[in-house]
């Protein structure tokens, strides 16, 4: 139905639905700009994935629709489109047009779904820092007035804040919610070490 509806044109259709699609999952996966104070400007969303197993869910279920599903349902399609082809002719040539333009095809959609793996990789890295940062276990040692703590100790706390605010950048993630979640985690440091 879909080649008799688009034609020649189904490749470039199927991007387009793929692509949106993976726009919607980006939406329901918490990111950097999520700020509730600005709940009227933001777009209804039906499904938030909250949980990383959630996340992770979003993820495969889009990397199999990726390598698995389309691909199949694409050589379906084609296989089905060239017996007709077949009937009519006997002489049919493999045309090389068609598996440049196939290439061209996955060659989108993996680019769609890397803008989802990129958001994903964001959030893990935000969480990371963050569960590193407020862990009860972690502010427990700084907090606890019995041990003596050093400068050196907090050097190497706000070295390693900036380490990773900088590594995220370097890997193409210049979150300014990762950097906001290490400044603070910086500062309270600062306020406990200054206590």
């Amino acid at each position: 139905m879909a080649v008799t509806h688009f034609g020649a044109n189904v490749l470039t259709r199927i991007s387009q639905l793929f692509d949106k699609y993976m726009d919607m999952l980006i939406k329901s996966l918490p990111g950097p700009s999520d700020d509730d104070n600005l709940t009227e400007l933001k777009e209804v969303i039906h499904f938030r994935a909250k949980t990383d197993s959630e996340h992770l869910a979003l993820l495969g279920l889009a990397f199999t629709i990726l390598d698995e599903l389309l691909p199949l349902a694409i050589i379906k399609v084609w296989s089905l489109t060239n017996e007709s082809k077949e009937l009519e002719s006997e002489n049919i040539v493999p045309n090389a047009s068609i598996t440049a333009e196939l290439k061209e095809w996955k060659r989108s959609l993996q680019h769609s779904f890397d803008k989802l793996r990129d958001h994903f990789c964001i959030i893990c890295k935000a969480s990371a820092i963050s569960n590193c940062g407020w862990r009860r276990e972690f502010w427990d040692v700084f907090e606890d007035e019995s041990v003596p703590l050093k400068p050196l100790g907090l050097q190497q706390l706000i070295l390693d804040m900036h380490f990773t605010v900088e590594i995220a950048r370097f890997a193409g993630y210049p979150s300014p919610h990762v950097h906001q979640i290490a400044s603070a985690i910086i500062a309270r440091a600062i306020r406990t070490f200054s206590a």
